[in-house]
């Protein structure tokens, strides 16, 4: 067994810390997010200490895990991380200090994000078979039943860029997060996971499709292809809400295929999956969009300026992409054309 799970991922996901350019840091510094259980707004970038980025009082990835942690079997990790299931595996520490330890930098999270209380922590999961194993949180208040989980995630500047747009573009109450260089802690969005539920059921209801074709535009404002994975959508009664962002702006080639992959798999079952209906969902929620942005053009277009010459997943800066793939001068300037277009469709 070896002693140190994330040995099966790659470098990157081992290191604690990750570099976050000072521009983004400083652009969630000065923007302020009310959460329920605080009386005022708060920032959502958490420093680590100046002094000493490994203190144990930290609010990091490792110190949630804490020290000596439960090693994960070999079997449960697959050859292809990123499958259409998350398995779990609950761990422990080797100690109860240890235990103690990670236990308390996870209510210093919990109390920066829902306001001041006792928490106990019921269990920590890793999230096996995916690209950064996060870990899944269950806690309660005092005296309270266990609440939805928390996840602390190692962090990743795409993730944290695309949540704030989507917040902004897509109408649904934002859940809670935070971050730092060294962790991105978000509260779970109340649904389930589609790869965990029976879409044959869900397919029968009008809502539930029409809820698809607003998530496949979603996806399309901000050139997210990742969407077609279920594992990245959550059933909300029956919306669709996406929350994983860090695959944003790949191009055309990596056109986001949702609602095509619908319209081939099920178009014969439920002729809603064909035009004018769509076409007529589509138009809908191309003009919301539009709105939404627009009614917080200033929130909106201020992080965009800031990730102009922030490095994508590429290693090329967003205006680099935007120039080279999409052929606009600037990222601002495909934003504003398709605000125009969503405007005017």
């Amino acid at each position: 067994m070896p002693k140190d799970s994330l040995s099966f991922y790659p470098e990157y996901i081992r290191k604690d810390c990750i570099h976050i350019p000072s521009v983004v840091l400083n652009f969630f510094k000065s923007n302020t997010v009310k959460f329920s259980g605080h009386k005022e707004k708060m920032p959502l970038y958490v420093p680590l200490p100046r002094d000493n980025e490994k203190s144990l009082a930290a609010i990091t990835y490792s110190n949630a895990v804490g020290r000596n942690a439960t090693a994960v079997p070999p079997e449960y990790f697959k050859e292809e991380y990123l499958m259409e299931t998350v398995e779990e595996y609950e761990f422990h520490n080797l100690t109860e200090k240890d235990e103690l330890s990670a236990c308390k930098v996870i209510n210093f999270a919990l109390r920066r994000l829902f306001g001041y209380d006792e928490y106990s922590i019921a269990s920590r999961k890793y999230m096996i078979n995916t690209s950064t194993m996060p870990i899944r949180v269950n806690y309660a208040k005092s005296r309270d039943k266990p609440k939805w989980p928390v996840y602390f995630k190692r962090p990743d500047t795409s993730r944290i860029l695309g949540k704030w747009l989507y917040d902004i573009s897509s109408g649904f109450e934002p859940n809670a997060y935070m971050f730092n260089r060294a962790v991105f802690i978000e509260d779970s969005i109340k649904g389930t996971v589609l790869s965990q539920m029976d879409e044959e059921e869900l397919l029968k209801r009008r809502d539930y499709r029409d809820g698809l074709v607003r998530a496949n535009e979603h996806a399309n404002f901000l050139e997210l292809p990742d969407v077609v994975r279920k594992r990245n959508r959550i059933v909300k009664g029956h919306d669709t809400v996406l929350f994983d962002f860090n695959l944003m702006f790949l191009g055309p080639k990596f056109q986001n295929d949702l609602l095509e992959k619908y319209q081939a798999e099920q178009g014969g079952k439920f002729k809603w999956f064909n035009p004018p209906w769509v076409t007529q969902t589509i138009r809908q929620e191309r003009h919301l969009i539009a709105e939404r942005v627009i009614k917080r053009e200033n929130d909106f277009f201020s992080l965009i300026e800031v990730m102009e010459n922030v490095r994508d997943i590429s290693g090329k800066t967003f205006c680099e992409t935007a120039r080279e793939k999409y052929c606009t001068k600037s990222l601002e300037d495909l934003f504003m054309n398709k605000l125009e277009a969503y405007s005017n469709s």
